[in-house]
C-alpha cells in the first residue's frame, strides 16, 4: 500500500508480542500487526482487547498524520514505577 509519498506495508506478526514495564506485563498478543514504512522503524500494533489498561492512563498528547490518523499516548504505572 502506498500513502502519499510513503511506501507502507502492514503484515501479521508470526509469534507472540509481549510488552512489559518494570516486570509487569502491559500487553500480550498473538494477533499483532507490524507496520513498516520506508526510512522509519517498524511499529507493532496490538489489539485493544489484549492490553491491560488498569496500568495505563491516557495522556492529553496526540499526533495526527494525514495518511494514518491520530495516535494517542499513554503513561504507565506498575510495580511502583511510572513513565
Amino acid at each position: 500500500m502506498q500513502t502519499g509519498t510513503e511506501e507502507l506495508t502492514i503484515s501479521t506478526f508470526d509469534g507472540t508480542v509481549t510488552v512489559t514495564f518494570s516486570d509487569a506485563v502491559i500487553a500480550s498478543t498473538t494477533r499483532a500487526r507490524v507496520v513498516c514504512v520506508e526510512a522509519e522503524p517498524d511499529v507493532f500494533y496490538i489489539p485493544f482487547e489484549d492490553i491491560y489498561f488498569e496500568m495505563l492512563r491516557a495522556m492529553d498528547k496526540t499526533v495526527y498524520r494525514p495518511d494514518w490518523g491520530t495516535a494517542h499516548f499513554w503513561s504507565v504505572s506498575a510495580v511502583g514505577e511510572a513513565a
